[in-house]
């Protein structure tokens, strides 16, 4: 990056430092409550957002459940009621099955609609956070179809997702290809524990609190490598928790959200658990992007700023790193993210 463009950024974090909430505007609550600063809320539908459709830039311009959820997350701690319900339009029309779940893949065509789908799949990451994202906007404006449609989220989740292993309940990653003779395919990011503890106390019908536990016990039980870390995919069998050989043995680009949503939840990110990320971020300066947890083998490029966002959040840090222009979605979302995390979890 050119020096210029550092003092920018630079600047920008300043800015949004200082101003804070001051800088909402003025007259309206839910401005008053917002979580997410006005500045990078701009910049970010600016870059990644159109008629709806949140886009990830980095990997052709397509959108997945997952997207349109931070979208949804990001547009009500912005309190953009607007373009909140923008978003979940699209999502609906565009990417809603007739169970309840979400189809994950959208590639851009010509009709702009369902016939653009190109993975039917589900993502149950996406479920989650579309379900959590609509409870906390029926929080903020109290319309009863967000409530509802959170409710109706879950409940497809619940009844579809949730598998019984060894006496606890476990998160199918996808309705299909997740299920097989060697055992159960696992993300160990899919458990957004925020979100779980929200479902948990919205709809206390559900067994959210076991899903929980069982992310807990998964997330202690599949360390691996030099420094204990999680790997991006795991094999729940008979006789444990062990590395996914569908995937490559990383801990990567999934496995980063982790510390995430350990850090946003209530319990908080124990010291344990910190001291294995701890030990791999500080490894080399800056740390790399992903490592191979068989070989010690790492990228052989940085950590883009939403992980150092998230690195930033896990450490309890107040000053959390913002993105830059060279940043794509996936980034952006998890820094902005992060800043929402650290402002609820310090209030």
């Amino acid at each position: 990056m050119q020096t210029s463009a550092v003092l920018r950024t630079a600047t920008l974090a300043a800015a949004v430092l200082s101003l804070g909430l001051a800088c909402q505007p003025k007259g309206s609550p839910d401005a008053a409550s917002a979580s997410l600063a006005p500045e990078l809320w701009q910049a970010y539908q600016s870059r990644f957002i159109a008629d709806g459709r949140v886009i990830d830039d980095v990997n052709g311009g397509i959108s997945h459940s997952e997207g349109q959820a931070y979208g949804m997350l990001l547009a009500e701690a912005a309190a953009d009621r607007q373009q909140f319900d923008q978003l979940w339009a699209w999502t609906q029309r565009v990417l809603q099955r007739p169970d309840g779940l979400f189809a994950w893949r959208y590639e851009p065509c010509p009709s702009k609609d369902a016939a653009c789908v190109t993975d039917q799949n589900n993502a149950s990451d996406g479920e989650i956070l579309l379900a959590w994202a609509l409870l906390r906007a029926h929080q903020r404006w109290q319309q009863p179809e967000h409530l509802q449609a959170a409710q109706s989220i879950s409940t497809a989740v619940q009844e579809q997702l949730l598998v019984e292993r060894q006496g606890q309940l476990f998160i199918l990653p996808g309705l299909q290809g997740f299920e097989d003779q060697k055992g159960l395919t696992l993300n160990g990011s899919y458990w957004v524990f925020p979100a779980l503890e929200s479902f948990a106390s919205a709809f206390p019908n559900q067994p959210w609190p076991r899903v929980i536990a069982a992310g807990q016990w998964l997330l202690a039980e599949g360390r691996f490598g030099q420094h204990g870390l999680p790997a991006d995919w795991l094999l729940l069998t008979d006789q444990g928790v062990q590395i996914s050989d569908k995937y490559p043995p990383r801990y990567g680009f999934d496995a980063v959200r982790i510390p995430l949503h350990l850090a946003w939840s209530r319990q908080g990110i124990s010291a344990s658990q910190l001291a294995a990320f701890e030990a791999f971020w500080q490894q080399q300066s800056p740390p790399p992007a992903w490592v191979d947890l068989d070989t010690n083998q790492t990228a052989e490029y940085a950590w883009p700023s939403g992980m150092a966002a998230i690195a930033a959040l896990a450490r309890g840090n107040t000053a959390i790193p913002i993105p830059s222009q060279d940043d794509g979605y996936f980034s952006w979302s998890l820094s902005l993210l992060s800043q929402i995390a650290a402002r609820e979890t310090q209030r």
